[in-house]
């Protein structure tokens, strides 16, 4: 009979430990509901976990004044458990662009477990599903998760035509330093045979050569277009939107032409409608000094058009989250030449280009990745460096046409001069003023420079810069709002609980003993045995 009183004991104790179990196992269950809330690397996902709302604001509300996309989910899909990284890395590249744009974009997450009533009324039937939802608007619309592209999100959103000006610190600022490295050289500079050319006239350049050529080299003959030209063109306005500035004043047209493909395919009438609701920037149809100085705008501009396309690979393939999206650099030399093949009138210039890349001149074939699974940036970026160096050999190749055509004296220029840029607009990019090697690297940011509307933060320049291998993106600061922190790094509910519940017990059997003391139940015990 004297262990009974230590059997009450130990009984209450366990039932308090089991019954602080079963809380404990409750809080972890309904925890493990909630993904990106314990997703370690999460920083900009929003997890709504507030059960007490069945209407956020975010979801439901027609006057919610910032654009958002919502993924949502079941915890036991293993689609879904894969999805979280790459919905992550999504959601620090729509920040970064946010930034940028000043644009808000914000991402959520909404689990279907516990929040069964918001996906029934949003048609939610499979697992992950992505909606987007325009700033002051209710309607969401789904997005496969292969277009999933940060680029495509913000041209939804309504991102489009920005004042390309904005950037032409870049530009100056690469100006400055490269005269003050000049100044270091007691050569006399060359005299200019390339005018400076604004950012904001390069993009007028190429708008106005991609208007006049829609206008005017897509249909030369009555009828709708052949099925291999129709393919070329198709294709060509595809990378076009993908590879051109989101504020970029050709965005409007290449989405509306894409839009009405099967109508303007069928004769010029239909084109040349839609080309002329999206009119180049004022001044219309005049290109600048630095594209007319040597000919016609309209070939400077063309090239203009083609060099912009080529950094803006490397752009889209940098804030891609799956390599399904990323663009092949191989690929998308061959959709550059079809077009050319195709629309390009000038048929000695389109015969001696198609040749060269048959040729696989420039090494084409070697330096152009086929795939981009695993690439690097350092991959990437010989798309752009290998259509400068041919579009350089193009200028080499005319200026001794020119002499033997006696257009031009032989000392008019130099092969040097004709090699763009010059040796005062860039001296970092050429070892000596000869020309007869260049820097890739400097190449390339000069090439970022002068066809992308970015600043000198870009993080591509900084991956290069550093010489990093692969893709990276940044370290984002947490951020913090009404709907979770997102964050990885909180209570862990189920090591607390336990701590909890061992105090509690130990509590009982404490406060139990002293009772069972105070009373004197074990001496009445002892005495009454016989």
């Amino acid at each position: 009979m004297i262990l009974l009183p230590w059997l009450l004991l130990m009984g209450e104790a366990l039932i308090c430990l089991l019954f602080c179990a079963y809380s404990c196992a409750g809080i972890d269950e309904d925890i493990s509901q909630y993904l990106y809330k314990t997703a370690k690397e999460n920083r900009f996902v929003y997890e709504f976990t507030d059960k007490s709302d069945s209407r956020p604001d975010f979801i439901y509300s027609p006057r919610y004044s910032n654009g958002r996309v919502v993924t949502y989910y079941a915890h036991w899909c293993p689609h879904c458990k894969h999805f979280i990284p790459k919905y992550i890395d999504f959601s620090n590249k729509i920040h970064e662009l946010s930034q940028k744009f000043h644009v808000t974009i914000e991402t959520f997450a909404v689990s279907c477990v516990p929040q069964a009533k918001i996906c029934n009324d949003n048609k939610i039937h499979g697992y992950p599903t992505v909606m987007f939802y325009p700033p002051n608007s209710a309607n969401g619309t789904k997005i496969e998760r292969s277009d999933l592209h940060p680029q495509e999100i913000f041209q939804m959103a309504g991102v489009s035509t920005v004042a390309e000006e904005v950037d032409e610190k870049a530009v100056a600022v690469m100006h400055k330093y490269s005269s003050k490295n000049s100044e270091k050289d007691n050569d006399i500079p060359p005299k200019p045979y390339f005018i400076h050319r604004s950012r904001s006239e390069t993009f007028n350049d190429a708008h106005i050569s991609f208007d006049f050529a829609m206008n005017t080299a897509i249909f030369t003959q009555t009828g709708p277009l052949p099925e291999k030209p129709k393919k070329a063109l198709r294709e060509f306005l595809l990378v076009m939107r993908r590879t051109v500035p989101l504020n970029s004043s050709m965005q409007p047209v290449v989405r509306d032409l894409l839009n009405n493909f099967e109508k303007i395919v069928k004769g010029s009438a239909a084109l040349n409608e839609i080309m002329a609701k999206h009119p180049p920037p004022k001044p219309i149809n005049k290109w600048s000094q630095a594209s007319s100085q040597h000919g016609t705008g309209y070939t400077a501009g063309l090239w203009i058009l083609f060099h912009i396309m080529s950094v803006g690979l490397v752009q889209w393939n940098q804030f891609a989250i799956d390599d399904e999206q990323k663009l092949i650099p191989a690929a998308m030399a061959d959709i550059q030449r079809n077009y050319i093949e195709n629309f390009f009138q000038c048929e000695v210039c389109r015969l001696n280009f198609l040749s060269d890349f048959d040729a696989c001149m420039y090494d084409r074939c070697n330096r152009l990745a086929t795939t981009v699974i695993g690439g690097t940036i350092q991959q990437l970026i010989q798309y752009p460096l290998w259509l400068y160096e041919t579009h350089n050999a193009i200028n080499v190749r005319l200026r001794k046409e020119r002499i033997e055509q006696n257009f031009e004296k032989e000392n008019f220029t130099t092969q040097g001069e004709v090699i763009w840029p010059s040796f005062t607009s860039c001296p970092t990019c050429w070892p000596s003023r000869d020309k007869n090697r260049w820097n890739e690297l400097e190449v390339y940011k000069f090439l970022q420079q002068s066809f992308w509307l970015e600043d000198l933060d870009s993080e591509v320049l900084r991956i290069l810069t550093h010489g990093e291998i692969g893709i990276k993106s940044k370290s984002p600061i947490i951020y913090r709002n009404g709907y979770g922190d997102g964050g990885g790094d909180g209570f862990d509910y189920y090591y607390i609980g336990s701590w909890c519940c061992l105090i509690l017990a130990i509590a009982v059997v404490w406060y139990r003993r002293r009772q069972y003391d105070q009373r004197g139940l074990h001496k009445k015990i002892e005495t009454d045995i016989p």
